[in-house]
């Protein structure tokens, strides 16, 4: 009680700060403040978000989702005897079939022979079963029913706040100085704060994929159960609710029903125990007992379906590889933890040349030393923005195990916004958490550099962002209308890409043919991507050789079917497919193959095949090069490709 006291003295005092703000904008902070800390807040919250999100609605179908269309239809199955257990499944690991899928062009001809990309998301899938039974042919409708997740989840989240806000030693509204005898400037409530972060995780433009992507929807609909999960949870500590007490497993068990990512809330629950929760050790560590079990079981059935990521250089999992982990965890951390306060992006690690990747990182190095000395001394004094910060930890690990991306970051932003607000509201209100003034000065600048971020900057991005990756599916929509493909006997020809954008347009493009009515390939052959440059030889009538110095298997999407540093491709390693075989004449350190011998069945320019290349956003015929000489295949810009482009388009450019 007594530390309490203390702590609630301590936060209370206004830090004797050089100048105060003027009155204008004091006037401002205490609208604002009035209007975030309102019960409605959530609410008005989650519909400006719902607003700014129908920007998605017209894009249509992006890659997964042609992919599930064709699942949902019947038209393709993966062998787990349900299409609701097929939708979120690539490969469940069998070599036989992995073969088989090399063999038809369904997988690329290095895929690992234990490849697995297989999860487990009943409860999304059912909500896409939903879509392509109750309106197969309205997309926007799918669109819609992605924006209604999302303002769920901002509700979720917004209570959410207010519960664990109401832990602050400040939590009671605190009424404002006089505007006429202004001597210290108004104070922000611990519920204004709550109502603050609830803004800034609507806003966050890393959300924006996960909103603009019918297939992502799972995000959606985990983040939402998760966060109704994790307030029952509080609300059971606290009040002693039964209800609350059964709700918190069952909202819990829904969420890792939706998404793997959500056993995240697992390691918040665990942290709220261990800060918040005021029972002794023994009633902490039954609290998690419930949805503990809950997670154990799902763990359970997760491995006896045969899910998750195996011999995959997308996924990196600490259970067969802990050297690899722990080096992409040292690389990915510190963007994710950067990218959470608005100053970087992790999608850099995965779309941008290995170049700016690394110096990506070193920027986000240096951001988050320059975060930590400014948040630190907040972090030792209060214990709410303690909460938040031991949050992070259990959420950061599986987010590094994933691909690198964003979009996932929809659980691990919850305690980061919580930290965000958490030390503005302490900023604003002038509160004493260091005796150096070049601290505070450091914190008032920081403090409204991260409100203007991670409000009106952070929401014309997420707009723009929406906009911008549903432009990035009408660039697939060109290529699947490339002139080139409107051959007469284009459905008995084996199509072969010398080179394509990335290793999922050969997955991708006869299947949206096929679902808008178009003749499609009878099989499908990539060479390479035109993510790295190549030279390529006719060495006779049937065989063309390349040599591709940065290595085949250097983009995002290649790596997704084969870790080459695990499960090499050696000179030497030759694989028959029909009506061509493949043969790796030398390879690099790290197991890549560099120089490669594709030899078909009949010759080059017989009209059975139809060889084409990537060139100017859309295929075109490759004309072979005569006997013994080569051709230069120049890169394909990876900014203008998946940044440039996409952003022009959105804007009108």
């Amino acid at each position: 009680m007594q530390t309490q006291t203390a702590n609630r003295a301590a936060l209370s005092s206004p830090a004797t700060a050089p100048g105060l703000k003027p009155r204008w904008l004091q006037a401002i902070l205490w609208r604002a403040a009035h209007l975030l800390a309102n019960v409605r807040a959530p609410w008005c919250v989650a519909l400006l978000a719902a607003s700014l999100s129908i920007v998605a609605w017209p894009s249509g179908y992006q890659l997964d989702d042609v992919y599930h269309r064709m699942i949902l239809r019947n038209e393709l199955t993966l062998g787990n005897g349900n299409p609701l257990l097929d939708l979120f499944t690539f490969s469940r690991g069998d070599v036989a079939r992995n073969r088989a899928d090399m063999a038809t062009g369904f997988a690329p001809w290095w895929t690992s022979p234990g490849y697995r990309m297989n999860f487990f998301r009943p409860l999304a899938a059912a909500t896409h079963w939903v879509d392509h039974h109750a309106w197969p042919n309205q997309i926007w409708l799918m669109h819609a029913q992605c924006s209604a997740w999302f303002a769920a989840a901002v509700v979720a989240i917004g209570y959410l706040f207010r519960r664990l806000f109401a832990h602050a030693p400040d939590a009671e509204p605190l009424r404002p100085p006089h505007f006429l005898r202004m001597a210290l400037p108004p104070q922000w409530s611990a519920m204004a704060a709550a109502g603050l972060a609830t803004l800034v995780y609507a806003l966050r433009d890393e959300h924006a994929i996960a909103i603009a992507w019918i297939a992502n929807r799972n995000l959606l609909m985990g983040t939402f159960f998760g966060a109704v999960a994790w307030t029952c949870h509080s609300q059971w500590r606290e009040m002693g609710s039964r209800r609350a007490a059964v709700a918190a497993p069952v909202f819990f068990s829904l969420a890792l029903l939706s998404g793997e990512a959500a056993a995240t809330i697992g390691g918040c629950l665990a942290a709220y125990a261990l800060v918040l929760d005021r029972a002794a050790w023994r009633g902490k560590l039954l609290s998690l007992l419930p949805c503990g079990l809950v997670g154990l079981l799902w763990l359970a059935c997760y491995q006896a379906l045969h899910c998750g990521a195996r011999e995959s250089g997308l996924y990196l999992d600490p259970k067969h590889d802990l050297i690899a982990y722990c080096l992409g965890f040292l690389q990915r951390a510190p963007v994710y933890i950067a990218s959470s306060f608005g100053v970087s992006s992790a999608l850099g690690l995965s779309f941008d040349p290995p170049f700016m990747q690394r110096i990506l990182v070193v920027e986000a190095i240096i951001c988050v030393i320059a975060i930590a000395v400014v948040l630190f001394p907040a972090i030792r004094r209060d214990r709410l923005m303690q909460f938040f910060a031991l949050c992070l930890i259990p959420a950061i690990f599986p987010l590094c195990a994933g691909l690198a991306t964003d979009r996932l970051m929809m659980i691990f932003n919850i305690p980061a916004s919580g930290l965000l607000a958490r030390f503005v509201q302490l900023t604003l209100n002038q509160v004493r958490l260091s005796r150096s003034p070049q601290w505070q000065i450091s914190a008032n600048w920081f403090a409204g550099g991260a409100i203007l971020l991670n409000t009106v900057a952070a929401a014309g991005l997420m707009v723009l962002g929406i906009a911008g990756f549903g432009k990035y599916g009408a660039a697939f929509q060109t290529a699947v209308h490339s002139p080139v493909f409107d051959r007469p006997h284009f459905a008995s020809e084996d199509l072969i890409m010398v080179n394509a954008p990335d290793a999922l347009y050969p997955l991708y493009i006869p299947y949206a043919r096929h679902a808008q009515g178009l003749s499609r390939p009878q099989v499908t052959r990539m060479l390479a991507t035109s993510m790295t440059p190549f030279h390529v030889t006719r060495t006779d009538d049937r065989t063309l050789e390349y040599f591709i110095p940065g290595g085949l298997i250097a983009d995002v999407f290649s790596k997704m079917y084969r870790n080459a540093e695990q499960y090499p491709l050696r000179a030497g390693t030759h694989i028959e497919l029909p009506r061509m075989s493949v043969t790796v004449l030398e390879h690099a350190e790290d197991g890549q193959p560099t120089r490669i011998a594709y030899r078909f069945a009949v010759p080059l320019e017989d009209p059975s095949l139809c060889l084409v290349e990537w060139r100017d956003g859309r295929f075109v015929r490759f004309v072979p090069p005569p006997l013994q000489d080569s051709r230069a295949v120049a890169q394909a810009s990876w900014w203008k490709m998946y940044h440039i482009e996409p952003m022009q388009k959105a804007i009108g450019l």
